[in-house]
């Protein structure tokens, strides 16, 4: 199953993560332009994508575009979101388009959903927050819910309204039949900061029968309170 978001990290022996250009050349891509716009239409996804955000540290107009014709032929959704955050790393409207229609599309798994959503967080660009509420608040998938509870601290510019409606569903989640998504959402009770669910979380703790649960709760709780 899968549960994180779209990029993966690889490692170097020493434990640094390895940039795009090598591992391009792992597969073999050299890197010049020429070589990159080929790597588009690799048949291999992680070479596409890694083409494309190669490419797009560059900037060039004409590397640009040719990403945004690959980013908008890709069947992969995975990899579409991958493209459409280089695009949007590199201050291309389009790459946020796609992002933004990626995190408010009923027919991609809820994770990618989060990932376009935390994508266009990394670029300080909030405007899938019902999307994310949305998967928070009702994907059957419990490993999906979690990707969303992470998210929905990182909103900062939240009306009354939603901001009522955000707490409410963390505080709900506390009781999530799945005690990943309870720690989930004791996590992003920490994250935001609230003291009023202070006396919530300590209710949570009390009926919580899971101890590994409970005590990360318990830590929890105890950050919470330090920042009063």
């Amino acid at each position: 199953m899968q549960c994180g978001f779209a990029q993966n990290i690889d490692l170097h022996h020493n434990g640094h993560p390895m940039t795009a250009a090598e591992k391009l050349k792992q597969h073999h891509i050299d890197l010049t332009k020429e070589a990159l716009i080929d790597a588009l239409q690799n048949s291999d996804a992680e070479v596409r994508y890694l083409a494309a955000q190669q490419l797009a540290t560059d900037r060039e107009p004409d590397a640009i575009s040719a990403i945004v014709d690959a980013a908008t032929r890709e069947k992969i959704p995975r990899t579409r979101i991958n493209m459409a955050f280089s695009l949007a790393s590199a201050g291309e409207k389009r790459g946020l388009a796609i992002l933004g229609d990626a995190c408010t599309s009923s027919s991609i798994p809820g994770y990618l959903r989060a990932a376009a959503a935390a994508y266009l967080l990394d670029v300080n660009d909030e405007s899938c927050l019902d999307a994310v509420i949305n998967v928070a608040e009702v994907d059957a998938e419990p490993t999906y819910r979690m990707a969303a509870l992470a998210l929905l601290p990182r909103f900062k510019s939240v009306s009354k309204g939603d901001s009522k409606r955000i707490y409410g569903i963390v505080v709900k989640s506390l009781n999530d039949s799945t005690p990943a998504v309870r720690l989930a959402a004791s996590s992003a009770l920490v994250q935001s900061g609230t003291q009023t669910a202070i006396p919530v979380l300590q209710n949570a703790i009390a009926s919580e029968h899971d101890e590994v649960v409970r005590t990360q709760m318990e830590s929890d709780l105890r950050r919470l309170q330090e920042k009063k």
